[in-house]
């Protein structure tokens, strides 16, 4: 049988992208003349969102990846939920406490079966009265894990600057463009403070387009963001420190304009993780033996098979977890205080074990 390779054209990626429809924050937009599609903040990245789908009979809610309270996006908003027959959801951070999160919050897998007048979602003996908009807010923002969060950014910032002190290069191959932004001010903030010069680059053929993004949809932004745009200041900090020539933004590694602003030691960020693609796998094999040098990656990568093309790896190599989801306790505490507005008839299926299921409210 012969062997055909079909390949896509740029007329073919172009006429797709023709069909991507842009929405603006809780814009409404009609499919097929049948569904209603709404799109609300997830929090997680800038323009990330759930979905709320009204239907003829039914309305359905989808949610992704979502956090409660961001640096960057504006906030998970919970108005998604109301009035929702169907609330499908998966995407839940430490998958491997599930079973101790949900016996902290006092249900049982009995209580799934209840009758919605008796669901109580929290404690099973104590009664929740429904909370009010503001109250409901304020539970939302109740997340030890925005804290926990912040503490986790210092110390790499810290740990960070303490390689560029000894000497060596960090490398951020992070892909998550809140995460790098938060990294950024940060270190530059920390810099500043100890009087540091210390040359920051951030190299992708996306870079340019990514970082004009962050300014052209002011309405994804967190209320801090949103208030400095009616101040006339710049929304995030890059905007000021390329001002300042203390970020470059460059497409290409071995770039002639680099090369004559190429100093180490530096921090450099790349928006390709894998380390297989790009300016990380080049800058890899120039720093993987220099013991000063400082590689930051995000958990869920297998470190050790990320580095085994490069032998006698010396640099260090911090592993970190962000924020990527929404724990099932907080979740359920959500729904315990807007249980009035979602009006659900009876829960079907509720992640109560380590394997990924969806939660299905209808």
């Amino acid at each position: 049988m012969p062997y055909f390779i079909f390949y896509v054209s740029a007329a073919d990626v172009n006429g797709c992208m023709e069909k991507v429809q842009p929405l603006k924050y809780a814009e409404e937009a009609c499919y097929n003349s049948t569904l209603v599609l709404k799109a609300f903040s997830s929090g997680l990245e800038i323009g990330s969102c759930n979905w709320k789908i009204n239907a003829p009979r039914r309305n359905f809610v989808y949610l992704s990846s979502s956090i409660f309270e961001s640096a960057q996006a504006i906030d998970f908003d919970y108005r998604s939920l109301q009035g929702a027959d169907i609330i499908l959801f998966s995407d839940m951070s430490t998958i491997n406490n599930i079973e101790e999160d949900f016996n902290h919050i006092g249900g049982s897998q009995s209580d799934v079966n209840k009758d919605d007048k008796d669901l109580i979602l929290g404690d099973a003996s104590i009664p929740r009265p429904v909370l009010a908009e503001d109250d409901t807010s304020e539970l939302l923002m109740d997340n030890c894990e925005i804290l926990e969060e912040n503490d986790k950014m210092s110390f790499i910032t810290s740990y960070i600057i303490d390689s560029v002190r000894e000497g060596g290069s960090v490398l951020i191959p992070i892909g998550r463009l809140g995460v790098a932004l938060q990294l950024l001010e940060q270190i530059s903030d920390l810099l500043k403070s100890l009087s540091m010069e210390v040359p920051i680059f951030i190299i992708s053929t996306t870079a340019e387009q990514t970082l004009a993004f962050t300014n052209a949809i002011p309405e994804w932004l967190c209320k801090r963001r949103q208030e400095k745009l009616f101040c006339g200041e710049p929304l995030f900090g890059h905007a000021e420190l390329m001002k300042e020539k203390k970020l470059h933004v460059f497409p290409l590694l071995y770039s002639s304009d680099l090369l004559l602003k190429w100093q180490e030691p530096c921090i450099v960020f790349t928006l390709h993780w894998t380390l297989r693609l790009g300016p990380a796998s080049h800058l890899l094999s120039r720093w993987h033996a220099i013991s000063s040098c400082l590689l930051i990656l995000e958990q869920g990568i297998d470190a050790e098979m990320a580095l085994s093309p490069f032998k006698s790896v010396s640099m260090k190599v911090l592993q970190c977890s962000f924020l990527s989801g929404i724990q099932i306790n907080y979740f359920v505490r959500t729904l315990g205080a807007i249980r009035k507005q979602i009006k659900p008839h009876h829960v079907t299926s509720l992640l109560c074990t380590a394997a990924v299921h969806p939660l299905c409210i209808g």
